[in-house]
């Protein structure tokens, strides 16, 4: 009987001491496990450097836009160029507008130009002369007395020339160069051909007076090119 308690309690603190083995052999496992899993976890934090490398792409899209702004300063210079263009039309004459048929005071008329001719003694004396619109306009006042105290209006849109080449041949007269689309020249050659009162007044575009042998009239230029050639 006492033989078999023995063997009993032999073979209990075997089988206790099988499973204390087991159980002990059993808890290192856990461990490993864990450390596998942080290993994964790692290894997925590899992949913020995909990441970093778009922004690198981001970079280069940003040069080719700086790139672009570079052309469109030389398209800039461009313009300044064709802004250099133009010119100063103060001296140009327009083309003749206007017809001979039927132009008023003139004595002769051709190809545009309308001649009023004053050449008798004080033949054009005391009166008014009105140029045709859209003719070049020519006054002679060449003989004595020939324009003294007139009026003599040029047109306002064609070229006008007045010659006094009589002696007084324009004295105390008055010429008017409204002349908006043409120039004015008037000449004053003769012994005291603008005496007294003698008046010459311009309009915008280029006007001009010229002077010898003394009596100078009274030049009223608010014109774009004033050329006053009659002496103080």
């Amino acid at each position: 009987m006492t033989g078999r308690v023995g063997l009993i309690v032999a073979a209990a603190l075997v089988i206790v001491g099988a499973c204390t083995l087991d159980t002990t052999g059993g808890l290192p496992v856990d461990p490993p496990s864990s450390s596998s899993g942080t290993g994964g976890t790692t290894s997925g934090t590899g992949g913020t450097g995909g990441t970093t490398s778009g922004t690198g792409g981001t970079g280069n899209a940003g040069g080719a836009s700086s790139s672009g702004g570079g052309v469109g300063g030389d398209g800039g210079d461009g313009g300044n160029g064709g802004s250099g263009s133009g010119g100063d039309d103060c001296h140009t004459n327009p083309p003749i507008t206007g017809s001979c048929a039927g132009a008023l005071f003139c004595t002769t008329c051709t190809n545009g130009v309308c001649t009023i001719l004053c050449n008798t003694l004080g033949g054009c004396s005391n009166q008014v002369f009105q140029c045709p619109p859209g003719l070049r306009c020519i006054v002679e006042c060449s003989a004595t007395n020939a324009c003294m105290g007139t009026t003599l209006m040029c047109p306002a849109d064609q070229q006008c020339e007045v010659a006094c080449t009589g002696t007084n041949s324009c004295q105390n007269s008055k010429i008017v160069c409204p002349t908006i689309n043409g120039t004015c020249d008037v000449s004053c050659t003769s012994t005291n051909a603008c005496l007294g009162s003698s008046s010459v007044t311009c309009g915008p575009k280029a006007c001009s007076v010229l002077c010898t042998n003394g009596a100078n009239p009274t030049f009223d230029c608010q014109a774009c090119s004033c050329d006053d050639q009659c002496p103080p």
